[in-house]
Protein backbone atom coordinates (compact mmCIF):
# COMPACT_ATOMS: atom_id res chain seq x y z
CA UNK A 1 0.00 0.00 0.00
CA UNK A 2 1.38 3.34 -0.68
CA UNK A 3 2.32 5.65 2.13
CA UNK A 4 -0.33 7.19 3.80
CA UNK A 5 -1.41 10.92 2.81
CA UNK A 6 -1.25 13.61 5.64
CA UNK A 7 -4.80 14.77 6.69
CA UNK A 8 -6.04 18.48 6.07
CA UNK A 9 -5.98 20.58 8.94
CA UNK A 10 -7.19 23.60 9.97
CA UNK A 11 -3.83 25.01 10.33
CA UNK A 12 -3.00 23.86 6.54
CA UNK A 13 -3.69 26.42 3.33
CA UNK A 14 -5.50 25.57 0.15
CA UNK A 15 -4.60 27.32 -2.94
CA UNK A 16 -7.00 27.88 -5.02
CA UNK A 17 -7.17 29.13 -9.00
CA UNK A 18 -8.60 32.58 -9.21
CA UNK A 19 -10.54 31.45 -12.54
CA UNK A 20 -12.42 29.33 -10.68
CA UNK A 21 -13.97 31.53 -8.09
CA UNK A 22 -14.02 34.31 -10.98
CA UNK A 23 -15.82 32.45 -13.36
CA UNK A 24 -16.72 28.82 -12.46
CA UNK A 25 -19.36 27.51 -9.87
CA UNK A 26 -20.03 24.33 -7.90
CA UNK A 27 -22.75 23.32 -6.10
CA UNK A 28 -22.27 21.74 -2.55
CA UNK A 29 -23.48 22.20 0.95
CA UNK A 30 -21.37 23.07 4.17
CA UNK A 31 -19.49 19.72 4.83
CA UNK A 32 -18.81 19.44 1.17
CA UNK A 33 -17.40 22.69 0.60
CA UNK A 34 -15.21 22.67 3.88
CA UNK A 35 -13.99 18.71 2.47
CA UNK A 36 -13.56 19.91 -0.58
CA UNK A 37 -10.84 23.17 0.51
CA UNK A 38 -9.63 20.56 3.04
CA UNK A 39 -8.55 17.99 0.39
CA UNK A 40 -6.72 21.00 -1.93
CA UNK A 41 -4.76 21.26 0.90
CA UNK A 42 -3.24 17.91 0.22
CA UNK A 43 -1.92 18.86 -3.06
CA UNK A 44 2.18 19.40 -4.37
CA UNK A 45 1.66 21.91 -6.24
CA UNK A 46 5.46 20.96 -6.76
CA UNK A 47 4.78 18.17 -9.53
CA UNK A 48 2.40 17.38 -12.35
CA UNK A 49 0.55 14.17 -11.38
CA UNK A 50 -2.50 13.93 -9.09
CA UNK A 51 -1.17 10.97 -7.04
CA UNK A 52 -3.98 9.00 -5.17
CA UNK A 53 -4.34 10.19 -1.48
CA UNK A 54 -5.04 7.58 1.21
CA UNK A 55 -6.22 9.56 3.70
CA UNK A 56 -7.21 8.13 7.15
CA UNK A 57 -10.57 8.43 7.75
CA UNK A 58 -10.55 10.02 11.64
CA UNK A 59 -8.34 12.77 9.88
CA UNK A 60 -11.42 13.90 7.79
CA UNK A 61 -13.84 13.51 10.95
CA UNK A 62 -11.43 15.98 12.87
CA UNK A 63 -11.23 18.39 10.07
CA UNK A 64 -14.99 18.65 10.48
CA UNK A 65 -15.18 18.44 13.85
CA UNK A 66 -17.65 15.77 13.80
CA UNK A 67 -15.73 12.94 15.28
CA UNK A 68 -17.85 12.42 18.11
CA UNK A 69 -21.05 12.05 16.48
CA UNK A 70 -22.64 8.86 15.68
CA UNK A 71 -23.10 9.51 11.69
CA UNK A 72 -19.65 10.25 10.91
CA UNK A 73 -19.07 7.72 8.82
CA UNK A 74 -22.60 8.87 6.98
CA UNK A 75 -21.52 12.68 7.01
CA UNK A 76 -18.30 11.99 5.18
CA UNK A 77 -19.64 9.51 2.78
CA UNK A 78 -22.14 12.18 2.16
CA UNK A 79 -19.61 14.74 1.55
CA UNK A 80 -17.36 13.06 -0.90
CA UNK A 81 -20.45 12.04 -2.55
CA UNK A 82 -21.82 15.66 -3.50
CA UNK A 83 -18.06 16.32 -4.48
CA UNK A 84 -18.21 13.63 -7.53
CA UNK A 85 -21.88 14.07 -8.18
CA UNK A 86 -21.47 18.12 -8.08
CA UNK A 87 -18.82 18.88 -11.31
CA UNK A 88 -17.09 22.46 -11.52
CA UNK A 89 -19.50 24.18 -13.98
CA UNK A 90 -18.47 26.82 -16.24
CA UNK A 91 -21.64 28.11 -18.47
CA UNK A 92 -20.58 30.54 -21.08
CA UNK A 93 -24.35 30.44 -22.66
CA UNK A 94 -27.45 27.32 -23.27
CA UNK A 95 -25.07 26.60 -26.42
CA UNK A 96 -21.47 26.59 -24.58
CA UNK A 97 -20.98 25.14 -21.04
CA UNK A 98 -18.23 22.90 -19.55
CA UNK A 99 -18.40 20.20 -16.63
CA UNK A 100 -15.22 19.15 -15.07
CA UNK A 101 -15.97 16.08 -12.05
CA UNK A 102 -13.52 16.55 -9.50
CA UNK A 103 -12.64 13.44 -8.31
CA UNK A 104 -12.87 9.42 -7.75
CA UNK A 105 -13.03 7.80 -4.27
CA UNK A 106 -13.18 4.42 -2.59
CA UNK A 107 -13.18 3.35 0.79
CA UNK A 108 -13.46 -0.33 2.57
CA UNK A 109 -12.85 -0.28 5.75
CA UNK A 110 -12.50 -4.67 5.86
CA UNK A 111 -9.18 -4.07 4.03
CA UNK A 112 -8.23 -0.22 5.10
CA UNK A 113 -9.04 2.39 7.63
CA UNK A 114 -8.02 5.05 4.37
CA UNK A 115 -9.97 6.78 2.17
CA UNK A 116 -8.51 6.56 -0.99
CA UNK A 117 -8.79 9.72 -3.61
CA UNK A 118 -7.74 10.59 -6.96
CA UNK A 119 -8.79 14.43 -8.39
CA UNK A 120 -9.10 13.87 -12.37
CA UNK A 121 -6.91 15.29 -14.61
CA UNK A 122 -9.19 17.70 -16.11
CA UNK A 123 -8.95 19.65 -12.76
CA UNK A 124 -4.98 20.38 -13.19
CA UNK A 125 -5.34 23.63 -14.50
CA UNK A 126 -7.79 24.47 -11.71
CA UNK A 127 -5.95 22.67 -8.76
CA UNK A 128 -2.79 22.25 -10.10
CA UNK A 129 -1.20 24.26 -12.58
CA UNK A 130 -2.05 27.55 -10.86
CA UNK A 131 -1.28 30.97 -12.80
CA UNK A 132 -2.87 33.43 -9.77
CA UNK A 133 -4.72 31.92 -6.78
CA UNK A 134 -6.11 32.64 -3.41
CA UNK A 135 -4.93 31.31 -0.20
CA UNK A 136 -7.89 30.12 2.04
CA UNK A 137 -6.97 28.56 5.43
CA UNK A 138 -8.76 25.64 6.91
CA UNK A 139 -8.87 27.33 10.12
CA UNK A 140 -11.42 29.93 8.80
CA UNK A 141 -13.65 27.49 6.39
CA UNK A 142 -14.10 25.37 9.01
CA UNK A 143 -15.32 28.01 11.72
CA UNK A 144 -18.11 29.56 9.32
CA UNK A 145 -21.52 27.85 9.29
CA UNK A 146 -23.05 29.06 6.44
CA UNK A 147 -23.35 27.50 2.92
CA UNK A 148 -23.10 31.22 1.55
CA UNK A 149 -20.27 32.04 3.74
CA UNK A 150 -18.36 29.37 2.59
CA UNK A 151 -18.99 30.74 -0.98
CA UNK A 152 -18.49 34.16 -0.34
CA UNK A 153 -14.94 34.35 1.85
CA UNK A 154 -12.65 32.47 -0.83
CA UNK A 155 -14.13 35.23 -3.02
CA UNK A 156 -13.94 38.07 -1.05
CA UNK A 157 -10.26 36.59 -0.19
CA UNK A 158 -9.46 36.97 -3.71
CA UNK A 159 -10.80 40.03 -4.18
CA UNK A 160 -8.14 41.29 -1.05
CA UNK A 161 -5.47 40.06 -2.92
CA UNK A 162 -6.01 40.45 -6.71
CA UNK A 163 -7.98 43.52 -6.57
CA UNK A 164 -6.08 45.06 -3.78
CA UNK A 165 -9.24 44.81 -1.51
CA UNK A 166 -11.85 46.63 -3.66
CA UNK A 167 -14.09 45.35 -6.50
CA UNK A 168 -17.51 45.21 -7.36
CA UNK A 169 -19.07 41.94 -8.89
CA UNK A 170 -22.16 42.18 -10.82
CA UNK A 171 -25.25 40.56 -8.65
CA UNK A 172 -26.04 38.24 -11.12
CA UNK A 173 -22.84 36.60 -10.75
CA UNK A 174 -23.47 36.69 -6.84
CA UNK A 175 -26.22 34.92 -7.86
CA UNK A 176 -24.72 32.06 -10.06
CA UNK A 177 -22.37 31.57 -7.44
CA UNK A 178 -24.31 30.99 -4.78
CA UNK A 179 -27.04 29.16 -6.75
CA UNK A 180 -30.14 31.32 -6.27
CA UNK A 181 -30.54 32.16 -9.80
CA UNK A 182 -33.68 30.04 -10.35
CA UNK A 183 -36.67 31.93 -10.91
CA UNK A 184 -38.52 28.53 -10.26
CA UNK A 185 -36.35 27.74 -7.15
CA UNK A 186 -35.49 30.79 -6.12
CA UNK A 187 -38.78 33.16 -6.90
CA UNK A 188 -37.94 35.69 -3.83
CA UNK A 189 -34.65 36.50 -5.52
CA UNK A 190 -35.54 36.88 -9.11
CA UNK A 191 -39.60 37.52 -9.62
CA UNK A 192 -41.02 39.34 -6.25
CA UNK A 193 -41.43 43.25 -6.07
CA UNK A 194 -38.72 42.78 -3.30
CA UNK A 195 -36.41 40.54 -5.02
CA UNK A 196 -33.40 42.54 -4.75
CA UNK A 197 -33.80 43.71 -0.83
CA UNK A 198 -34.35 39.84 -0.46
CA UNK A 199 -31.41 38.66 -1.94
CA UNK A 200 -29.52 41.09 -0.76
CA UNK A 201 -30.26 40.78 3.08
CA UNK A 202 -30.28 37.13 2.87
CA UNK A 203 -27.54 35.77 1.16
CA UNK A 204 -25.43 38.53 1.20
CA UNK A 205 -26.44 39.92 4.52
CA UNK A 206 -26.73 43.73 3.68
CA UNK A 207 -29.97 45.72 4.83
CA UNK A 208 -31.14 49.56 4.12
CA UNK A 209 -30.88 51.12 8.02
CA UNK A 210 -33.51 54.44 7.69
CA UNK A 211 -31.82 55.59 10.71
CA UNK A 212 -28.08 55.53 9.57
CA UNK A 213 -29.50 56.59 5.72
CA UNK A 214 -26.83 53.45 4.56
CA UNK A 215 -26.56 49.91 4.06
CA UNK A 216 -25.24 48.44 7.08
CA UNK A 217 -24.72 44.52 7.65
CA UNK A 218 -27.23 42.34 9.31
CA UNK A 219 -25.98 40.48 12.52
CA UNK A 220 -25.91 36.69 12.02
CA UNK A 221 -25.48 37.20 8.05
CA UNK A 222 -23.19 35.95 5.81
CA UNK A 223 -20.86 38.67 5.93
CA UNK A 224 -21.61 39.14 9.54
CA UNK A 225 -19.84 35.31 9.81
CA UNK A 226 -16.98 36.24 7.79
CA UNK A 227 -16.09 39.42 9.74
CA UNK A 228 -16.48 37.79 13.42
CA UNK A 229 -15.10 34.76 12.31
CA UNK A 230 -12.46 34.50 9.38
CA UNK A 231 -9.46 37.38 9.02
CA UNK A 232 -10.91 39.11 6.99
CA UNK A 233 -13.18 42.41 7.51
CA UNK A 234 -15.84 43.45 4.88
CA UNK A 235 -17.99 46.40 4.07
CA UNK A 236 -20.28 46.57 1.25
CA UNK A 237 -22.61 48.79 -0.67
CA UNK A 238 -25.05 48.23 -3.89
CA UNK A 239 -24.41 49.70 -6.95
CA UNK A 240 -27.30 50.82 -9.22
CA UNK A 241 -27.95 51.35 -12.71
CA UNK A 242 -30.99 53.79 -12.71
CA UNK A 243 -33.68 52.36 -10.26
CA UNK A 244 -32.29 48.68 -10.49
CA UNK A 245 -29.40 47.15 -8.34
CA UNK A 246 -26.63 46.05 -10.56
CA UNK A 247 -23.43 45.14 -8.31
CA UNK A 248 -22.40 45.16 -5.29
CA UNK A 249 -19.05 46.87 -4.09
CA UNK A 250 -16.82 45.11 -1.51
CA UNK A 251 -13.92 46.22 0.38
CA UNK A 252 -11.81 44.12 2.24
CA UNK A 253 -9.25 44.40 4.42
CA UNK A 254 -7.29 41.89 7.07
CA UNK A 255 -9.12 41.67 10.70
CA UNK A 256 -5.61 42.89 11.87
CA UNK A 257 -5.41 46.51 9.86
CA UNK A 258 -9.53 46.59 10.93
CA UNK A 259 -8.34 45.84 14.81
CA UNK A 260 -5.26 48.34 14.53
CA UNK A 261 -7.84 51.39 13.32
CA UNK A 262 -10.43 50.52 15.86
CA UNK A 263 -7.50 50.58 18.40
CA UNK A 264 -6.96 54.45 17.64
CA UNK A 265 -8.59 57.32 19.17
CA UNK A 266 -9.95 58.74 16.53
CA UNK A 267 -11.44 61.73 18.52
CA UNK A 268 -7.47 63.05 19.21
CA UNK A 269 -7.53 63.31 14.93
CA UNK A 270 -8.50 65.58 12.38
CA UNK A 271 -11.99 64.26 11.40
CA UNK A 272 -14.29 67.45 11.53
CA UNK A 273 -12.45 69.27 8.42
CA UNK A 274 -14.04 69.13 5.03
CA UNK A 275 -12.96 67.02 2.51
CA UNK A 276 -10.57 68.57 0.35
CA UNK A 277 -9.47 66.90 -3.00
CA UNK A 278 -7.89 63.68 -3.49
CA UNK A 279 -5.84 64.23 -0.63
CA UNK A 280 -8.04 65.84 1.91
CA UNK A 281 -8.12 65.62 5.69
CA UNK A 282 -10.76 63.02 5.15
CA UNK A 283 -10.99 61.07 2.49
CA UNK A 284 -13.75 58.14 1.52
CA UNK A 285 -11.82 54.69 1.68
CA UNK A 286 -12.54 53.54 -2.16
CA UNK A 287 -9.86 56.63 -2.97
CA UNK A 288 -7.53 54.94 -1.00
CA UNK A 289 -8.12 51.42 -2.65
CA UNK A 290 -7.89 53.22 -6.12
CA UNK A 291 -4.75 54.29 -5.83
CA UNK A 292 -3.59 51.29 -4.15
CA UNK A 293 -4.55 49.30 -7.19
CA UNK A 294 -2.45 51.75 -9.42
CA UNK A 295 0.53 51.71 -7.45
CA UNK A 296 0.14 47.48 -6.68
CA UNK A 297 0.17 47.72 -3.43
CA UNK A 298 -1.95 46.60 -0.46
CA UNK A 299 -4.60 49.47 0.98
CA UNK A 300 -2.76 49.95 4.42
CA UNK A 301 0.06 50.27 2.69
CA UNK A 302 -0.93 53.00 0.70
CA UNK A 303 -2.60 54.73 3.68
CA UNK A 304 0.61 54.42 5.46
CA UNK A 305 2.68 56.03 2.82
CA UNK A 306 -0.08 58.84 2.38
CA UNK A 307 0.08 59.22 6.33
CA UNK A 308 -3.69 58.30 6.77
CA UNK A 309 -5.53 56.10 9.17
CA UNK A 310 -7.87 53.95 7.16
CA UNK A 311 -11.44 53.44 9.71
CA UNK A 312 -14.65 52.28 8.09
CA UNK A 313 -16.12 54.17 4.91
CA UNK A 314 -12.99 57.04 5.29
CA UNK A 315 -9.24 57.64 5.89
CA UNK A 316 -8.36 60.07 8.27
CA UNK A 317 -5.52 62.30 8.28
CA UNK A 318 -2.91 60.95 10.58
CA UNK A 319 -2.17 63.75 12.63
CA UNK A 320 -3.52 65.18 16.00
CA UNK A 321 -5.70 68.16 15.76
CA UNK A 322 -3.56 70.09 17.87
CA UNK A 323 -0.50 68.74 15.38
CA UNK A 324 -3.09 70.22 12.58
CA UNK A 325 -3.54 73.12 14.17
CA UNK A 326 -0.13 74.14 14.78
CA UNK A 327 0.91 73.62 11.09
CA UNK A 328 -2.24 75.59 9.87
CA UNK A 329 -1.25 79.12 12.61
CA UNK A 330 2.82 78.65 11.33
CA UNK A 331 1.55 78.14 7.34
CA UNK A 332 -0.71 81.22 8.14
CA UNK A 333 2.30 83.39 9.88
CA UNK A 334 4.10 82.51 6.91
CA UNK A 335 1.70 83.68 4.48
CA UNK A 336 1.28 87.05 6.33
CA UNK A 337 5.08 87.52 6.73
CA UNK A 338 5.29 87.19 2.48
CA UNK A 339 2.44 89.55 2.34
CA UNK A 340 3.49 92.01 4.72
CA UNK A 341 6.27 94.83 3.45
CA UNK A 342 7.96 97.35 5.72
CA UNK A 343 10.29 100.27 4.96
CA UNK A 344 14.32 99.32 4.86
CA UNK A 345 16.47 101.39 7.83
CA UNK A 346 19.55 103.42 6.44
CA UNK A 347 21.67 100.67 7.94
CA UNK A 348 20.09 97.85 6.33
CA UNK A 349 20.00 99.51 2.65
CA UNK A 350 23.80 100.17 2.64
CA UNK A 351 24.24 96.53 3.89
CA UNK A 352 21.92 95.23 1.16
CA UNK A 353 23.67 97.52 -1.32
CA UNK A 354 27.15 96.60 -0.39
CA UNK A 355 26.18 92.57 -0.77
CA UNK A 356 24.84 93.37 -4.18
CA UNK A 357 28.21 95.06 -5.06
CA UNK A 358 30.67 92.00 -3.58
CA UNK A 359 31.22 89.23 -6.72
CA UNK A 360 29.11 85.84 -5.97
CA UNK A 361 27.05 87.82 -3.16
CA UNK A 362 29.48 88.07 -1.30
Amino acid sequence: MAKATPKPTASKVALISNEVLDKHRYKLSLNAQKLLFGLAQLIDHTLDIFPTYEIDIRGLWEYLGITHREDRYTLVKNALLEITKNPLQLVVSERKWTLIPWMSVQYDEEQSKYVKIRFVDEVKPFLLRLNEYTKVKGLYIVKLGSVYATWLYPVLKMIQTKYYGHHAIPIQRLKEMTFTDDPKEYPAYNTSTAAASHFLQRVIGLKYDRTEKRYVIVEGSPLWEINNKTDIRVTAEPLKEGKAYAAIMFHVVSNGEEKRAKDVDKSRYVDVIPQRELCGYRVPVRNIYDIAKAQGISPAECARRMGYIIDGDYAYLNKTKEQYEREQEAQRAKQLEQRTYRQLTIEEAIERNLKALKPNGE
